[in-house]
């Protein structure tokens, strides 16, 4: 009988632990990408730029529509539409992950977080 309440108090403990790894993880991992702009490519083909939120749920705050268009001289160039200017305005939007093809923070001498910073933002 004490050897299964100890069992049992060791298993209690460990689950504790463990989950407290796992918070204190995810924190850090939402510290790398709360402070930055990061770029998030779905598989419907839109591409979002957003401070992200990846723990516990993956979370776009302050996202923009990224779309590239084309001038008449056949250049590539980028336009940023900020979703806050949209008919639903939403303040942040959840993602499934299953959508996410792939996410990763913006480089500092990146065009797009060139143009966040000379828009104020």
């Amino acid at each position: 009988m004490q050897n299964a309440k100890q069992t049992l108090l060791g298993l209690v403990a460990l689950v504790v632990v463990v989950a407290v790894v796992v918070g204190f993880l995810g924190m850090q991992k939402n510290a790398e990408f709360r402070n930055t702009y990061s770029v998030v490519y779905l598989s419907s083909g839109e591409i979002y730029v957003a401070k992200i939120s990846v723990f516990p749920k993956l979370v776009m705050e302050d996202p923009y529509l990224l779309v590239l268009v084309q001038d008449a001289k056949k250049n590539n160039n980028f336009q940023l539409t900020p979703i806050s200017e949209s008919v639903w305005a939403p303040k942040k939007l959840f993602l499934e992950r299953s959508q996410v093809l792939y996410y990763g923070p913006l480089r500092d001498d990146s065009k797009v977080l060139e143009t966040l910073r000379n828009a104020g933002k």
